[in-house]
């Protein structure tokens, strides 16, 4: 599919530049955070999809339960292209 010249323009709009590159950082945050936590066994990354509504919920009740490390969910079924393709629970 070929870009508009309003897609275009909107890439060349210094506002929006800033947004993706602020947008980048986070993600470059958050993934450094993430590997920190892995190596002190602080966190869980799940890479099986997982169903929203009826698995998310019971897996991080049972991992909290026992005092378990936090969560990442990378894989979650039906939202591969939402804005929340990964969730990350607090243990």
């Amino acid at each position: 599919m070929a870009m508009t010249n309003s897609v275009i323009d909107d890439m060349n709009d210094p506002e929006f530049r800033k947004l993706l590159a602020q947008e980048e950082l986070i993600l470059e945050v958050t993934e450094t955070i993430c590997d920190l936590l892995e190596k002190e066994k602080e966190l869980c990354r799940v890479t099986a999809k997982v169903d929203w509504d009826l698995e998310i919920g019971g897996i991080v009740q049972k991992v909290f339960d026992v005092g378990g490390p936090a969560l990442l969910f990378d894989n979650i079924k039906d939202h591969e292209a939402t804005r929340c393709r990964k969730l990350f629970t607090a243990s």
